[in-house]
Parts: structure tokens; sequence; C-alpha cells
């Protein structure tokens, strides 16, 4: 955040960075008109542990239960 606050870059970030990493010289601008993104869980192959099921069933279980928690991450203006 500080190279781009330094005017040396700019990024494209997720949709709540805005609310939880907030900078005085920086200014979030939404990106309407495109589809979100996709988060894909990855493993070795051959190494899909109980460790790496027990995640995918927590994480599975946490996006399908935390709907309004995800629409307020994913936009986090929208209610203001």
């Amino acid at each position: 955040m500080e190279i781009i606050a330094a005017g040396a870059a700019c990024a494209v970030t997720v949709a709540g960075a805005a609310r939880y990493l907030p900078h005085p010289a920086l200014r979030y601008v939404p990106i309407d008109g495109v589809e979100g993104s996709a988060l894909a869980v990855g493993w070795r192959v051959g190494e899909r542990t109980p460790l790496v099921e027990r995640f995918l069933a927590v994480a599975t279980e946490v996006r399908d239960r935390e709907i309004e928690l995800r629409a307020r991450i994913e936009h986090p203006f929208a209610a203001e």
C-alpha cells in the first residue's frame, strides 16, 4: 500500500480492502460491470490428506453459512 500511496504503482485488490486497509493517500475505485473473481484451493497431487479434507469441509461450510458476511465483504459500501 505504501508503494501505491507513493505513486509508484497501482493495483486491483479485493472489495473489502477499502474498509479494512484504509489509507489517507489512497483512493479505492470500484470496478463495476465485471464478474467477481473466484478462489481456488490447491494441493499437491496425491497429498489430499485428512487436514486438506477438513480445511475444504470447513471452508465450504463457512462459505455456505455466512451469506450475509460474504455480501458485506464483497460489497462493503452497499449498505451505506
